[in-house]
């Protein structure tokens, strides 16, 4: 297994990815903060998924502020398309069969780093991989989008409390929901977790928005559509509500999954005014010529859509689910609806159809909320935690 590299760097926003970063916007010391380092990211297998999104803008935010990064992902993963934008902007990619032991060790030897970002996105077996790394690595970094339905509890009590004791592990958490889980369900673990705000590389808010004062307020929705994990069904049932009250609503429907089909056989079925686009690449224009965002979903690490829809300037509407409340300013920028309530986010639709000027009000404050969640902000919280564990320590003071 090599490291694969080349020399010419790339703008962050030339990548294969959602929008633009503005490393410019950060101060010098902020700078600073980030070039120090030498980050290694260690992922699972890596597809066209938020997660992945957030790593591969991580990375080149990070390469933009001059820092050394390296990603270690298996070989099964779909990184192939981001990879050679990555390479090509410094990034030092590592594709082992799998992440074992010696594949950890060889590529912690190879790139030498201050600090590892464990992101393979399973818990609580990434922490046996945390472990691992804390034998090898100066310091171990450890991102959860997602608590699992099943926690295996009194399995992750054993491996944190082997934890616990290191000044060099941190588990961060993208919600205060799943901080206050996790501090509930482990407890060995509560000394070294702590909530940090999802980084997005925020699409640039137009200057006119595309929505118009006549014809069907527009709905847009963009997730992929898996009905085990989102909702989308409990959506088009709230817009045949508003269709049968005689409410001029469009909803546009972005994404692709294995639910597409029934979902389009059940909108003709409920004469729901829905349009099912498809996989759009850059679907930022298509979202901002929209009145209104909603996401119907059953749980949430960070919902990346609203939070890109809010930077747009469009407020929103979603389902009260673990996750989406710490993506909107509730009552500000958003409006939420008890998850499987048709009834209640067909409420919440009309309430902002009906009321241009408070969507134009919502809209304006979900423009300027969502620049905390700055993929900037992110690279830069990250790299004080990261500051706090190494404390002035390099890879030279790990065992190999």
């Amino acid at each position: 297994m090599r490291g694969r590299r080349a020399g010419r760097r790339l703008d962050v926003n030339d990548a294969p990815h959602s929008a633009a970063a503005d490393p410019a916007s950060l101060d010098a010391p902020e700078q600073e903060l980030l070039r120090r380092r030498r980050l290694l990211f260690v992922a699972g297998p890596l597809g066209s998924g938020g997660m992945t999104r957030n790593i591969v803008e991580h990375a080149l935010v990070l390469r933009s502020a001059e820092a050394e990064v390296g990603i270690l992902t298996p070989k099964e993963g779909g990184l192939d398309r981001a990879a050679e934008w990555l390479v090509r902007s410094g990034v030092v990619l590592f594709r082992p069969v799998s992440i074992s032991r010696p594949a950890l060790r060889e590529a912690l030897r190879a790139f030498r780093p201050d600090a590892v970002r464990l992101c393979t996105g399973a818990f609580p077996p990434d922490t046996r991989i945390a472990l691992r790394l804390l034998g090898l690595a100066p310091a171990v970094v450890e991102t959860l989008h997602l608590l699992p339905r099943r926690l295996r509890v009194k399995a992750a009590q054993r491996l944190f409390h082997r934890l616990r004791p290191s000044q060099r592990y941190r588990l961060l958490v993208l919600s205060e929901r799943m901080l206050q889980e996790v501090r509930q369900r482990i407890p060995a673990l509560a000394p070294v977790c702590e909530k940090i705000d999802n980084g997005v590389a925020l699409p640039a808010a137009p200057s006119a928005r595309g929505a118009s004062s006549s014809g069907p307020v527009r709905v847009v929705t963009a997730c992929r559509l898996d009905e085990s994990h989102k909702d989308v069904t409990t959506l088009l049932r709230a817009a045949a509500l508003l269709r049968g009250r005689g409410v001029d609503v469009e909803l546009l429907v972005l994404g692709d999954g294995p639910d597409r089909l029934r979902l389009e056989a059940l909108a003709g079925e409920l004469g729901a005014p829905a349009r099912f686009a498809g996989w759009v690449e850059q679907p930022f224009e298509r979202v901002a010529q929209c009145d209104i965002a909603a996401l119907s979903t059953r749980r949430e690490g960070l919902p990346r859509f609203l939070v890109e829809a809010q930077a747009l300037g469009l407020p929103v509407v979603a389902s009260d689910a673990p996750g989406c409340a710490d993506a909107v300013a509730v009552g500000e920028t958003a409006l939420l609806a008890p998850p499987g309530d048709a009834q209640a986010m067909a409420e919440a639709l009309e309430r902002l159809v009906r009321d241009a000027a408070l969507r134009r009000r919502m809209g304006e404050q979900a423009a300027r909320f969502a620049q905390r969640f700055r993929i900037e902000r992110f690279a830069v919280r990250f790299a004080q935690v990261v500051e706090s564990l190494v404390d002035g320590a390099s890879y030279t003071q790990a065992k190999p």
